[in-house]
């Protein structure tokens, strides 16, 4: 098995040099062989609230990434109205469906997946994730290498490359609440002070001891997570992660943040058109965290009631948001594929009526990530659609984050899902 592991490993974008290239299989074939040699086994938990096609593009990336660890995959349809199972089933055979008639939010819709979890470690990942084929080797072999870490996660970027601040946090107070509502967090974002709760002063590429992960991509060792009970429940949506972030580290335990690799993480896709409700939602979990956890919550709780209200009505006086209006603007499209493949994608946009958006596309041949930056660089696009594999999952992700700015959005060989065109 570990030579069908190295044989296989991921396809690579020609252009760099052999000798670095040899290295990353060796450094990819070493973790796996400490994973095979420990049998440390995964269960990939994934909830889906009416966002199908995130999940297929999702499920892509996770069966990618975990085709060399002993895995199981389940996918908790939590009261969808989007036909999820039906749809991704027999495109997915060897993924567990598991489905609730009704929403029964994060946490239980979580630990319903929890309860037929087997695996030795348990990563709870939203379904509006993309992740690179190393990822969960890496996640496994630290915890192979650090007894202390009871959870970890790792750093996000949002579809237009740029660095997603929840990736790692402090624990919530009422300083960093008002610094963050003030805007002062937002004017100092590398503050150890003023923007304390995003962790500011720490760099986002490096691995940092946390306080709080963030419930988008959060692995955590089974047995404790089952002597905690899993999430707490008293939590519909929002906060849960934070309040799960606590009870570990209260039970002695270190959340350990990755800065490589990175993932994407379109964010929030479930509940996009209602911002100012979750806004809502949000603080009345926050208002439960601070009752459980502080000693002094009936001075707090008046004062998040006062965040919540300035919050939303914020929201609602702020325009519409700039993902939003560029979707619908569906302008200069530029696509990334093989030139063998050009068709499939020209077939997807013709399917999905934006034909008007394509701009020019990019044919990977032998290229390195600096000439197709080059290419990119001679039109003005707002929006990259690459298809996968004829670039890596990694690769793709680099080149986010040298355009940031730009929209990315993903299709998949053999499906013509596009994501926010669904």
């Amino acid at each position: 098995m570990l030579q069908h592991i190295y044989k296989n490993s991921e396809p690579t974008v020609k252009g760099q040099e052999t000798s670095t290239l040899e290295q990353e299989r060796i450094d990819r074939f070493c973790l796996l062989l400490h994973i095979e040699t420990h049998h440390l086994t995964l269960s990939i938990i994934i909830v889906n609230y009416n966002v199908c096609a995130f999940v297929e593009q999702c499920l892509h990336t996770v069966l990618a990434a975990s085709h060399s660890i002993d895995n199981e995959i389940i996918v908790v349809d939590n009261g969808s109205t989007d036909n999820c199972i039906p749809i991704l089933q027999p495109l997915f055979p060897n993924v567990q469906f598991i489905r609730s008639e009704t929403n029964l939010g994060f946490a239980k819709a979580n630990n319903l997946g929890l309860q037929k979890a087997s695996g030795t470690y348990i990563l709870f990942l939203n379904p509006d994730t993309l992740i690179p084929a190393d990822t969960l080797s890496i996640c496994l072999d630290h915890f192979y290498t650090h007894e202390r870490t009871g959870a970890l996660g790792i750093r996000m970027i949002n579809g237009w490359g740029e660095f997603l601040p929840e990736s790692k946090r402090a624990l919530p107070s009422l300083q960093t609440a008002f610094f963050k509502l003030s805007g002062l967090a937002r004017m100092f974002p590398s503050s150890g002070l003023f923007n304390r709760y995003a962790l500011g002063h720490l760099s986002p590429l490096e691995n940092h001891q946390v306080e709080v992960l963030a419930g988008a991509f959060m692995m955590v060792r089974k047995s404790i997570i089952d002597a905690l009970g899993g999430f707490d429940t008293d939590y519909f949506m929002y906060g849960e992660d934070i309040d799960l972030s606590l009870r570990i580290a209260e039970s002695g335990y270190t959340l350990q943040y990755l800065g490589h690799p990175a993932i994407v993480h379109y964010k929030g896709q479930s509940s996009k058109h209602k911002s100012v409700f979750h806004t809502a939602i949000f603080f009345e979990a926050m208002k439960i965290f601070v009752q459980k956890h502080y000693r002094l919550s009936w001075m707090l709780t008046p004062l998040i009631q006062f965040f919540s209200w300035m919050t939303q009505l914020k929201k609602k006086i702020a325009r519409s948001g700039a993902t939003e209006a560029l979707l619908q603007r569906h302008q200069n499209l530029l696509v990334i594929c093989k030139e063998e493949n050009h068709s499939h994608l020209l077939s997807a946009l013709a399917q999905h009526g934006i034909t008007d958006s394509y701009l020019s596309s990019i044919y990977l041949h032998q290229q390195s990530i600096k000439s197709i930056q080059d290419e990119i660089s001679n039109y003005a696009a707002e929006q990259i659609l690459i298809r996968i594999p004829d670039m890596r999952m990694s690769d793709a992700i680099a080149l986010m984050e040298k355009n940031q700015g730009m929209f990315f959005r993903f299709i998949f060989a053999g499906s013509a899902t596009i994501s926010f065109n669904n």
